[in-house]
C-alpha cells in the first residue's frame, strides 16, 4: 500500500513538474513574440536593419536625438567673414562642434533642466540605443 502512495505521489509530481515546463515554455513564447507584424519595408525593420549593420552609430553616435548648438560666433575657430571654402575647412577639420557632440550637450543640459538632486536617478525612455543612460 505504502509502495502504490509513492507511486502516485511520484507520478503527480512528475505531472505537475511536466505541466509547469509546458506553461513556462509557452509563457516564454508569448514574451519573445512580436505582438506587431512588421513587414521587410517597414520602419522598425530598417532601424533594425541600420543597427545589425553599425549604420546608426556610425553616424548619429550612440544618441538618437537632437543636439544643443553653440551659436557659431561663440565657438571657437569660427571667423564670421571667413569665405565659403576656408569656412567649410575650419568647420571640417577645426573645433566647431560636431552633430554627436551636440547630442551628448543636449543630454547634459536635459539633466541641467530637470534640476535633478544627487544622487541622479532618471528613467530614460525613447528611442536609441541607450546612449544617454
Amino acid at each position: 500500500v505504502e509502495a502504490t502512495a509513492l507511486t502516485r505521489k511520484v507520478g503527480t509530481a512528475v505531472v505537475s513538474l511536466g505541466f509547469l515546463k509546458v506553461l513556462a515554455s509557452r509563457i516564454h513564447e508569448w514574451f519573445e513574440t512580436p505582438k506587431r507584424p512588421y513587414g521587410d519595408g517597414s520602419v522598425g525593420s530598417a532601424y533594425d536593419d541600420w543597427t545589425r549593420e553599425g549604420v546608426l552609430e556610425h553616424y548619429w553616435g550612440e544618441h538618437i536625438h537632437m543636439g544643443s548648438y553653440t551659436p557659431m560666433e561663440k565657438q571657437s575657430g569660427y571667423r564670421k567673414k571667413d569665405p565659403f571654402f576656408l569656412a567649410l575647412f575650419r568647420a571640417t577639420f577645426g573645433r566647431l562642434k560636431n552633430f554627436k557632440e551636440a547630442k551628448i550637450d543636449f543630454t547634459n543640459e536635459m539633466i541641467d533642466w530637470s534640476r535633478a538632486t544627487a544622487p541622479k536617478k532618471i528613467l530614460d525612455v525613447g528611442c536609441g540605443i541607450g546612449g544617454s543612460s
